[in-house]
């Protein structure tokens, strides 16, 4: 399909159902009128071949064919009961093939917009402040399992703009500046003011054993556009969430993620700006951004622990939650020293 006509369904999928079934509906009326009115013809040339002469043909064909009504008025002849029947399973039917058709028409909209869109990654190291934090594995790695609190797909869009997605992101074991991570399906969302819906943690995320490092796959939506009275703003410095890590012996240690420090705007508006501890991880495309004629980035923080010698139990994800920006996490490997 044309990217073109993709995204023109895209937006427009609802209106085009619409509009088709009126065509369809009047079409068939019609062809209900032609039908009857070949039928009456058929049956004159019947009579006529059979002798009838044709004054008598009229009169024959007259009385034989009932006075027709139209809808409205055999709709109008009906008891109220009836009436109320055939609204009410008109609106369901009406309803429910409506959407059914509109989402097969949006999914295939999107998926043929998706397969259409330039996927090639743009080079890590296209801006030589983005190799300053590379802090490559050196011990052995374990990755944690994200799935049992994620909320999100990867390939799937997100409320309020179904064009936003990570699609392009490979769904499997793969190294992210030297770090092996394990993408998806899933992910985690949290809340910020342009998503209050999202929950504002997840919790548990199991661990189970001593580690040296942590390292994070992760980033957040919103905090680049705009000058900062926008609402899509996050300014530097904001703390945005936190990683708690909850040690065996009851002991706690936060990791904060901070805008400008850790990540930015998962959306390329500021061309590339730099960080202070993250690094640029991963970068690709969706419908959504190539619309903007912008990229995707996605940031790798690594947290060293300051006590290896003590078992993580498990580390909780929490949403600041009252900033612009809607903190997400993707993946995330333990590292823990050779012997």
């Amino acid at each position: 399909m044309n990217p073109e006509v993709s995204a023109f369904l895209i937006a427009n999928g609802t209106a085009v159902v619409l509009v088709v079934g009126a065509l369809a509906a009047i079409g068939l009326v019609q062809w209900r009128k032609i039908r009857i009115a070949e039928q009456e013809l058929e049956y004159k040339q019947r009579l006529i071949e059979q002798g009838f002469p044709i004054p008598e043909v009229e009169r024959t064909v007259s009385p034989r064919v009932p006075v027709r009504r139209g809808l409205i008025d055999q709709f109008g002849a009906l008891s109220g009961g009836t009436k109320a029947g055939i609204i009410v399973g008109f609106v369901i039917a009406f309803t429910v093939g409506v959407s059914c058709i509109a989402g097969a028409i949006h999914g295939a909209a999107y998926w043929s917009s998706v397969r259409h869109a330039p996927v090639a990654q743009q080079p890590y190291l296209e801006d030589p402040l983005l190799g300053a934090h590379v802090d490559p594995i050196r011990g052995d790695a374990m990755v944690l399992d994200l799935q049992s609190v994620a909320n999100q797909r990867l390939n799937a869009g997100v409320e309020g703009d179904r064009g936003h997605s990570f699609a392009t992101m490979p769904q499997k074991r793969q190294e992210l500046r030297g770090v092996p991570f394990q993408i998806g399906p899933g992910y985690v969302r949290l809340r910020g003011n342009n998503h209050p819906e999202l929950p504002s943690e997840a919790k548990g995320i199991r661990v189970g054993f001593k580690l040296d490092k942590l390292h994070i796959f992760h980033g957040t939506e919103f905090g680049a556009f705009g000058d900062a009275t926008h609402r899509f703003h996050v300014p530097d410095g904001t703390e945005i969430g936190q990683y708690r890590v909850q040690f065996a012996d009851k002991s706690e240690q936060v990791i904060p993620v901070v805008y400008g420090e850790d990540v930015r705007d998962v959306w390329n508006w500021d061309r590339s700006r730099a960080t202070n501890r993250g690094v640029v991880a991963w970068t690709g495309r969706n419908t959504s951004a190539t619309r903007e004629g912008t990229t995707l980035r996605v940031y790798l923080t690594t947290w060293p622990n300051p006590r290896p010698e003590v078992e993580i139990a498990s580390i909780d994800y929490v949403s600041e939650g009252t900033t612009a920006a809607t903190p997400f996490c993707i993946a995330l490997t333990a590292e823990r020293a050779r012997k």
